[in-house]
């Protein structure tokens, strides 16, 4: 909410680009919180789409500038750059962030991989493995009573 008012204040929503990136910015953030919402629930389609919210959080790239980087709630990201200099860059917060911009011409070059992100999807694929063998045990133990 407070971006979008920054940005109604200053009159940015009338570049259509920076519209269309405050959309994806805000879809991403909206997608989170319904998996953590669907999780909460324990429903399966809130496995599914937390691991997509995770998926698209671990990487972070500047390349030929194009930027991009998402991190809803926290990171530990271990970043290379190259560009006036080269350099191993270690970055760890509890913040939500999403960065993107297209500039032509930029110098530098970074890669980065959130190792949040990865933890928990190893966590959610364990959880959901264990949540089908519960209910395959469920069934089976119905239909032999």
């Amino acid at each position: 909410m407070i971006t979008f008012g920054l940005l109604l204040r200053i009159n940015l929503l009338n570049n259509l680009v920076l519209t269309m990136i405050f959309s994806i910015f805000v879809a991403l953030f909206l997608m989170s919180c319904l998996a953590g919402y669907l999780l909460l629930q324990d429903k399966k389609s809130g496995y599914y789409l937390s691991l997509i919210v995770q998926a698209i959080q671990f990487p972070q790239f500047v390349v030929q500038g194009v930027a991009y980087t998402f991190i809803a709630g926290s990171q530990f990201t271990i970043q290379w750059m190259h560009g006036l200099n080269t350099a191993f860059n270690a970055k760890f917060g509890l913040f939500s962030e999403f960065n993107f911009f297209i500039q032509s011409g930029y110098p530098i070059t970074l890669i980065g991989i959130n190792f949040v992100p990865i933890v928990i999807i190893y966590v959610l694929i364990k959880q959901m493995k264990q949540r089908t063998k519960n209910v395959r045990s469920d069934v089976t133990s119905e239909v032999t009573l």
